[in-house]
């Protein structure tokens, strides 16, 4: 891990941005279960349930017509070996050695609720990248192919209250909050409005 720092903290970060389909399912598995492995208390799932899922649900997750994963990566093209060939790893050390070619991700996909909103999911960027804007464009690219489709209105997304800088980062994408996680006391919930047609009252959502 110390190489990692310092081969990340003496050059200037040049990221590339992929929507991931699901060839690249392997390296989907890779980040994910990185975040998972570095940052448990702010998914809603754990590390050793999807260390067990099979190639096949990874893929699925990826063909899903209504959402998107974006990676965040030091690789200008995508290839095979990029996964590492971490299909094989089981610890969750093994998946920090990631965090010098795979820098975060992040997930926008239909509410199940309501048609009409997106939900903003799995963002996590890379301890030894955070802070260098990484975070700001991968909620960006979201919220741009939320807005790309016309049926959204609104983009919604939790988190945790004590996790005052993605708040932050939030507030600065233009998400107000709305009030408590309705599934969460712990957590709050954000929202964007990503339309709003002259006349029409604001769209809001009740947490």
């Amino acid at each position: 891990m110390a190489e990692a720092e310092a081969e990340i903290t003496q050059k200037h970060l040049t990221p590339h941005y992929h929507a991931l389909g699901s060839s690249e399912a392997l390296i989907y598995r890779l980040i994910r279960l990185r975040a998972l492995s570095e940052s448990p208390s702010y998914f809603g799932s754990t590390f050793a349930r999807e260390l067990a899922f099979s190639l096949e649900t990874w893929q699925t997750r990826l063909k899903n017509p209504d959402s998107v994963m974006f990676l965040a990566t030091s690789r200008a093209v995508l290839k095979p070996e990029d996964s590492l060939a971490s299909d094989g790893w089981v610890h969750p050390a093994q998946f920090e050695t990631s965090d010098r070619l795979h820098y975060g991700m992040i997930c926008c996909i239909k509410s199940f609720e309501d048609p009409t909103d997106v939900l903003i999911v799995s963002f996590w960027v890379a301890p030894l990248a955070r802070r260098k804007g990484i975070g700001r464009k991968l909620v960006n690219l979201a919220l741009e192919w939320a807005r790309s489709h016309q049926t959204f209105k609104a983009a919604l997304l939790n988190v945790q209250m004590d996790n005052i800088e993605a708040r932050h980062l939030y507030e600065r994408c233009g998400f107000t909050s709305i009030g408590e996680d309705p599934q969460d006391p712990d957590g709050l919930r954000y929202i964007h409005h990503l339309r709003r047609a002259s006349g029409d009252t604001a769209h809001t959502k009740s947490a």
